[in-house]
């Protein structure tokens, strides 16, 4: 609990024939139905009507709606590993080690990925009477595999000998995938197993590490789409996953209406914002945030792309938004090149064969006009937190005698206190997002005002400050100074990272004592339990003012009578409340052992129950 001034400002695998998977296809029809609609009305946070109207269906599903399936029924392949469905209940997501779908070496033009996402049509009640529960066999699967991705690409399946590589274990590869509410993409992280081998037991709790920079593959992927022929994901190997042992990896993906055009120029963005052009036909773009070194790698994804006239103007300028400070620096965000950072992966989606060329500009046959539709990388910029931070301390030691400079400073060295950061929101058109930097005050570069009335107080062990950043014209808004009197060392000053984060987003998404209107006036340092399922069951909770009300009155009346009992929340908060616009699965069952005994859905009455 730090001490806060508040003073100081988102096919089939067989014919058409297979009626078991009429349903699925209309699941992915309706599916795509949802990509033009606003994200921010399934922000549960701002209480709309459709989100209250989604939460009144999910309670009154009659009972004789509710599909149990039995695992062992389904006769997924056992090497598969399914890991949860997807929010509407239309197929299975698992992960697989080389060779899953029992396909041979292939083609010279093709070769396997060492590791694969795969998603299996679930199937109807109908279908699972009809099959009775026999052996399904290729031309009559009871869940066929719909759609596949690779994860992990190996480009020496082979060795010398001709003999198989060993294939990765699922159970010593950490995965996190993000889906996205719309169904439209997911994003995988796969971490290197040989990285994360010292740290096996606390892989995936929330508590800050020693260990944090985590090297990993992210791949942003396509979800199954009806007679694809072809499917498109990025992959972007050996790169820094610093968001893993965050308070949550919710928040890296938010929906973006701007997307920057290509046609702008490369460097930094601050000697072209004023002319900056944006693409207008796009539709559910979204905003990828990676926390890499000192910073955050920001990625436009639009899953598909609109066919336009060549005629038609794709691209102008609009309004940008500008902040009370303008930072003196140009080097605060810079364009990257797209091209060097992912590699792009052409995949069969039943086969999970990827196609490979000599030539890097190969493209399979026949499809070329529908991958020039698919899933694409529109813009990414990078976003220097330690840059922002010497613009902010430097602006403040020259107009206020509380900040002096660091003895390590000179004219070519600029001191960097040790620092934490981390994503609090995005707005809805991603121009703007709020962040928050704590940083450690060991060189005393913050005194005491020389107007304080107690000389002698303690100076703050580490500040904090809230900062609303205006990404394309690198102006931005102080809105809040905090201070820490004990945070020394890097565990804690990353827990009060995270506590920060988390009160902030609370507050914007009125939830636990924050639905209160008294509740936000003195609760500026209360973080509540939250929880990662993906459930809509009890998310009308989390800012039930009749249900917080009584906990707050017994917290203030402990308070008061100095009682050290703890008062507990009546709820531990979701997490898919706070950031609504991703799922997240793991495979934290199968890495830590943990037995599990029933995978449902967020938006279907049907379940997977094992046992």
């Amino acid at each position: 609990d730090g001490v806060l001034d508040t003073s100081a400002i988102n096919n089939n695998h067989d014919d058409d024939h297979s009626n078991s998977n009429r349903r699925l296809r209309v699941l992915v029809q309706n599916r795509h139905a949802l990509l033009h609609d606003d994200d921010d009305n399934y922000n549960k946070g701002s209480k709309s009507k459709d989100a209250s109207t989604i939460l009144y269906k999910r309670k009154t599903w009659r009972p004789y709606t509710q599909q149990t399936i039995q695992f062992s029924k389904l006769n997924t392949p056992q090497s598969v590993a399914i890991l949860a469905m997807d929010q509407w209940g239309g197929y299975s997501i698992g992960v697989a080690g080389v060779g899953s779908c029992g396909v041979g070496r292939g083609e010279p033009s093709l070769r396997r990925p060492s590791l694969s996402l795969q998603f299996y049509g679930v199937p109807s009640p109908a279908r699972l009477l009809s099959s009775g529960g026999q052996p399904s066999t290729l031309s009559s699967m009871i869940s066929p595999l719909v759609h596949s991705i690779p994860l992990l690409l190996n480009d020496n399946q082979y060795n010398s000998s001709g003999a198989e590589e060993a294939p990765i274990q699922i159970s010593d590869t950490p995965i996190q995938i993000l889906l996205c509410s719309n169904g439209a993409f997911g994003v995988g992280y796969v971490l290197d197993s040989r990285t994360t081998a010292p740290l096996r037991s606390d892989i995936f709790s929330r508590s800050p590490a020693l260990q944090d920079d985590f090297m990993g593959t992210v791949v942003i992927f396509e979800t199954p789409r009806d007679g694809a022929a072809i499917t498109k994901s990025f992959h972007c190997c050996n790169v820094r996953i610093g968001g893993w042992k965050s308070f949550t990896m919710r928040n890296a993906l938010w929906p973006a209406m701007h997307v920057p055009s290509k046609q702008n120029t490369k460097g930094s963005v601050a000697h072209q914002f004023s002319s900056l052009m944006f693409d207008i036909n796009v539709s559910s773009a979204h905003m990828l945030f990676n926390d890499e070194d000192d910073g955050f790698r920001i990625t436009w994804i639009q899953p598909f792309k609109e066919k336009v006239n060549d005629y038609a103007t794709t691209a102008k300028r609009i309004p940008l938004p500008l902040r009370k400070i303008q930072a003196n620096r140009n080097d605060i965000v810079t364009v990257t090149d797209e091209h060097e950072t992912w590699e792009v992966c052409l995949s069969d989606p039943r086969t999970e064969l990827v196609h490979q060329s000599d030539n890097d500009n190969f493209v399979p046959p026949r499809v070329d006009e529908e991958i020039s539709l698919q899933l694409d990388i529109a813009y990414e910029v990078y976003l220097h937190i330690d840059a922002l931070l010497i613009d902010i301390i430097t602006r403040r030691q020259q107009s206020s005698s509380m900040f002096q400079m660091s003895k390590y400073h000179s004219d070519t060295v600029r001191f960097i206190p040790n620092f934490y950061y981390n994503l609090i929101s995005a707005s809805g058109d991603g121009l703007d997002i709020i962040l928050v930097i704590v940083f450690s005050n060991k060189e005393k570069m913050i005194m005491q005002s020389s107007q304080s009335s107690n000389n002698k107080k303690k100076l703050p062990a580490a500040l904090g400050v809230v900062i609303k950043f205006s990404i394309f014209n690198q102006s931005y808004d102080e809105l809040k100074w905090v201070q820490h009197p004990s945070c020394e060392d890097d565990s804690s000053m990353k827990q009060w990272c995270n506590s920060l984060a988390l009160n902030w987003r609370m507050k914007e998404c009125g939830v636990g004592v924050f639905c209160l209107e008294q509740g936000t006036k003195t609760n500026d340092t209360w973080v509540g339990k939250t929880h990662e399922r993906n459930v809509d069951d009890d998310l009308e909770d989390d800012y039930n003012a009749n249900l917080w009300s009584k906990y707050y009155v017994e917290k203030e009346e402990a308070k008061v009578a100095k009682n050290r009992v703890a008062v507990s929340p009546p709820k531990d908060i979701s997490m898919s409340l706070l950031y609504p616009h991703c799922d997240v699965i793991t495979n934290r069952a199968v890495y830590d052992a943990i037995p599990v005994k029933k995978i449902s859905s967020r938006k279907s009455p049907a379940e997977l129950i094992y046992g």
